[in-house]
């Protein structure tokens, strides 16, 4: 399974660094979610993007956000 719609940026910060994923999918809302671990970044965007052009449901809603990450660009 490739990864065609999403993205992962490093946020440096003062405690360490932290990672932005970012997903976005023709005909789906954008979406983002921060981690703190870059394995766990990568598994994210790797299931969700995954769950969204499959038609599964995807994202705990509660946590992804449309523009999470704007603030770091």
């Amino acid at each position: 399974m490739s990864v065609k719609f999403g993205s992962i940026k490093t946020i440096q910060g003062k405690k360490g660094n932290t990672y932005c994923v970012q997903i976005r999918m023709k005909g789906h809302p954008h979406i983002s979610k921060t981690f703190k671990e870059l394995k766990e970044a990568k598994f994210w965007l790797k299931e969700t993007s995954y769950a969204m052009s499959t038609g599964q449901a995807y994202g705990d809603k509660g946590h992804a956000h449309p523009n999470l990450c704007a603030a770091h660009r």
